[in-house]
């Protein structure tokens, strides 16, 4: 075949930047950017994902662009969570999941609808129009999910156990921390999220309560990790 002939195919390529998501709704006919995750993941060669801003500065800055190259695939009717990596050349779109958000993210984002997120999408399957549904999935507080990982193989000490609390200084402080690991665990490093400990889900009124209420939870959330298998006695004491 004469090299005029032939086309090429990127089966893969790294790419350098922030990755960032993007959450829409639609009705078919209307599209709509709830927001997104800047996320930060681990140093290379590994993507082990350690936690994400919900409406960071990247996914701010480049949201434009992203909802337009979405469009561009006929996303248009329900829930889409879409990924990208914020390059020096603008957004390069990597993934496309035509469904909400998961990982217990889709909780954080119904708290930070105020429990509309799964009704939301329900009502623009039954046929509402967007605009019904848009002042009910409006987001004005700000938030954040910290994933805890294993950093090297051996028994779980001292894993806390999971908490929901709702705090009140000037304005609504909600901490969600999730365990996803107990003490006695063996956890042998995968490089993957089948390292984490735990989840902490964090939505606050603005910037200061998040990062207080952010160093309070994390001192709490505290773990370790043995070369040796714990006693009966510890296990007990530790859960």
């Amino acid at each position: 075949m004469s090299a005029k002939g032939r086309s090429e195919i990127l089966l893969e390529r790294f790419l350098e930047g922030t990755l960032f998501s993007l959450e829409t709704l639609g009705d078919g006919r209307a599209l709509h950017a709830v927001g997104g995750f800047d996320v930060a993941l681990s140093p290379l060669p590994h993507f082990v994902e350690l936690s994400a801003r919900w409406n960071g500065p990247v996914g701010r800055q480049y949201r434009d662009a992203a909802v337009a190259q979405i469009r561009q695939f006929g996303i248009g009717l329900g829930a889409c969570h879409s990924e990208f990596i914020a390059t020096a050349d603008g957004p390069v779109l990597v993934e496309i999941n035509y469904r909400s958000l998961g990982d217990g993210d889709e909780f954080l984002l119904d708290r930070l609808t105020h429990g509309n997120w799964f009704s939301a999408i329900l009502d623009l399957h039954l046929g509402h129009a967007l605009a019904e549904v848009i002042p009910r999935c409006t987001t004005t507080s700000t938030a954040e999910t910290i994933y805890l990982a294993a950093d090297t193989s051996g028994y779980l000490r001292d894993a806390p156990p999971s908490f929901v609390e709702n705090k009140e200084d000037n304005g609504a402080v909600w901490c969600w921390y999730q365990a996803l690991r107990h003490s006695g665990e063996h956890i042998e490093i995968t490089h993957s999220n089948k390292d984490y400990v735990g989840a902490l889900h964090l939505i606050a009124s603005h910037e200061t309560q998040l990062e207080r209420a952010r160093r309070d939870c994390l001192d709490r959330v505290r773990f370790s990790l043995s070369p040796a298998a714990l006693d009966a006695g510890d296990c007990r004491k530790s859960g």
